[in-house]
């Protein structure tokens, strides 16, 4: 570990800013750019709503990693006053201006989504971040059965017989689409 010091401080003289890093599952490890896995692993923004069943688990794993967590809502967790830095709050349906909130409190290693809600939102971000993702445009099929099997036809990939439908629709009037 040539450079660091035992307690997981950068030197002053390092041409890397002062900070701690932790060791994960992967152990410590040079990244790119010469820098250590665990420093690029540091701080997690991990998106979730207010209403999600998932937050203990993700929050679980990432305390497992030794990971700094920033929880991103779309609106203030209850005791988000304790740890203001630890939170941030935005509109899932505005990805583009979520995605400038979140570059504004940057840097994160990366941006993860708990919940379905979150997915376009967390690869807006990660594609603002410069962070790896999946292109939004995917993600976002990927949120539709019916543009999922849409983008698969157009590739020439074998997909299920669908039929675009609305519940506007009179049932009498599309009941044969499915006898077919």
């Amino acid at each position: 570990m040539k450079g660091w010091s035992l307690t997981g401080e950068a030197p002053v003289s390092s041409h890397l800013t002062p900070h701690r890093f932790r060791i994960g599952l992967w152990g410590l490890s040079h990244g790119r750019n010469g820098g250590i896995l665990g420093q690029l692993m540091e701080r997690l923004l991990v998106l979730m709503t207010t209403t999600t069943y998932k937050a203990a688990a993700f929050l679980e794993a990432a305390r497992r990693l030794g990971l700094e967590v920033v929880v991103g809502s779309e609106r203030p967790q209850a005791l988000a006053g304790l740890n203001p830095a630890g939170h941030l709050t935005f509109d899932f349906a505005d990805p583009e201006g979520a995605a400038r909130t979140i570059a504004a409190a940057a840097p994160f290693a990366a941006v993860v989504a708990a919940d379905d809600e979150g997915a376009v939102l967390a690869a807006t971000a990660a594609r603002t971040l410069a962070l790896p993702h999946s292109p939004v445009e995917a993600v976002g099929a990927a949120r539709s059965k019916l543009r999922t099997r849409e983008r698969l036809s157009e590739a020439g990939l074998p997909t299920p017989w669908f039929e675009p439908i609305s519940l506007a629709d009179d049932a009498a009037e599309i009941a044969p689409l499915a006898a077919d």
